[in-house]
């Protein structure tokens, strides 16, 4: 089992829609993405007859001490912020709960399952409705602001915002194809039992 990235695709926090699809294009943009692909070519021609070779492309992952992605800014954003900015609505984000990710590799390795594998998920949220969550998970009140949005949108230009409130996704035929025999939660209970462990 290799764990790659979503990053291979080359695509991912635009300000449109961005469903990844099972023909979308491999170019990864960054040396980090470029690696990963570079080292599923390698494994793929090296493999042998006896071997089976699976790939993981997961989006972003969170659980509980998960600092190492973007999804830790999100939670330093949220801490921070008293009121979440409206930015964005069609922007929806693709995201995968640890346990998600643990149960999809458990249900390729016991079913003995070849090829690439793109976990996530079992709903899409925007930034917006994901720093809501957040926040209510933490043990606080969540308050939006359409005034707000209207501000922090001034700024789409920058590509921070676009990192933060842009979209990426896998599209659901990902997972009728690859038929994984593992339960995936939903963002909304994944961000629940992450924050559950601690609150």
């Amino acid at each position: 089992v290799f764990m790659s990235s979503m990053a291979v695709y080359g695509r991912g926090h635009v300000l449109q829609d961005c469903c990844i699809m099972p023909d979308s294009p491999l170019c990864p943009k960054t040396e980090y993405a470029k690696s990963k692909l570079q080292a599923e070519q390698a494994l793929q021609q090296s493999i042998g007859s006896s071997m089976v070779l699976s790939i993981v492309r997961p989006p972003s992952v969170y659980g509980r001490g998960c600092k190492g992605n973007l999804f830790y800014r999100y939670e330093k954003i949220a801490s921070l912020l008293p009121r979440i900015p409206a930015c964005e609505p069609d922007c929806l984000q693709g995201l995968l709960y640890i346990d998600n990710l643990c149960s999809a590799i458990y249900a390729i390795i016991n079913d003995r399952k070849a090829g690439c594998f793109h976990p996530q998920d079992s709903s899409l949220l925007t930034m917006t409705e994901i720093l809501c969550e957040i926040q209510r998970c933490r043990g606080g009140k969540s308050y939006v602001s359409d005034a707000l949005g209207r501000l922090v949108s001034l700024f789409s230009f920058i590509p921070v915002y676009q990192k933060l409130f842009g979209a990426v996704y896998y599209a659901d035929c990902f997972a009728e194809q690859e038929a994984l025999s593992s339960s995936i939660l939903p963002t909304r209970e994944g961000l629940w039992r992450m924050y559950g462990e601690t609150h």
